[in-house]
């Protein structure tokens, strides 16, 4: 596996023009200082950078091109942790390596202030190592792109407005509750917009509900049904040992959730494990 601090590549085409995809976008995103969940930025001539959080910004990040492409477009560059930290960090750290070698070389040097400097370094290294592990993080940015340029993400969200949701359900996203009834096409955004340990909730009763938090960039899923009736998605025909047995995609999730909201079978992938409730 390529270590990769600076993010992984991401390449998105569309049947829409650069001028049209733009539009697009921009009807779609958040303003920088909303405070709900999703992907907000700017895009400027060519250029697109996108972001999760109106409060980290540090958390992950998308930067890439916007092109023609033939009759249609294309974006395509790199989606990571933390892009702009790991940037600063990159254009320290020669100067830093720089100073150490100048001080290792001096005739008289303090041994504490190269323990100080190369311990800056160790942790420059370390930074790396974290951004290279945490690149995943920055999935539903790139999750929110195909949504909105893709012929798949288009299909998918037309189906997902075709599904009619029961009444009385609460779509509870974070510690937020909805406050407008909750809609297939709610439903859609709401797992669209979830960040790394975000959670989303679609609840019937107060043990009613299915449940889902997105983990290095898929997702993990719960059901109760009624008192001591708690359940964890697993997926069907993956080893017991198999990490992946327990995680999910955004339309294996979505899948889930409007299955549970209009009251029918779940799909047949799903395998519902029994979990014991604390106390």
């Amino acid at each position: 596996m390529a270590f990769q601090p600076f993010g992984y590549k991401f390449d998105i085409r569309s049947a829409s023009r650069v001028a049209d995809v733009k539009a697009d976008i921009r009807a779609r995103k958040k303003g920088w200082f909303d405070p709900g969940y999703g992907a907000r930025g700017w895009i400027c001539g060519p250029f697109i950078c996108l972001w999760f959080s109106a409060f980290d910004r540090y958390g992950p990040m998308l930067f890439g091109l916007i092109r023609q492409d033939g009759f249609g477009s294309r974006i395509h560059g790199r989606a990571g942790s933390d892009l702009n930290g790991v940037l600063l960090v990159a254009i320290s750290l020669p100067w830093l390596v720089l100073v150490l070698f100048g001080m290792l070389a001096a005739v008289q040097h303090e041994w504490s202030d190269i323990a100080v400097i190369g311990g800056f370094i160790l942790l420059m290294l370390l930074c790396f190592w974290l951004a290279h592990s945490d690149r995943r993080e920055a999935e539903p940015l790139v999750r929110f792109l195909r949504d909105i340029l893709t012929a798949t993400g288009r299909s998918l969200r037309a189906t997902s407005e075709r599904h009619e949701i029961s009444e009385g359900l609460t779509l509870i996203v974070g510690s937020r509750e909805r406050d407008a009834p909750a809609s297939a096409l709610a439903v859609h955004d709401a797992l669209l917009g979830l960040g790394e340990g975000d959670f989303a909730i679609l609840e019937r009763a107060s043990e009613d509900y299915i449940q889902t938090m997105l983990r290095d960039g898929s997702f993990t899923i719960e059901m109760r049904r009624g008192t001591g009736s708690h359940f964890q998605a697993a997926r069907r025909g993956v080893l017991d040992t198999d990490d992946a047995r327990l995680r999910f995609s955004f339309e294996q999730a979505l899948a889930a959730f409007l299955a549970f909201g209009s009251g029918k079978e779940m799909p047949s992938t799903f395998l519902w494990l029994p979990m014991s409730l604390p106390g």
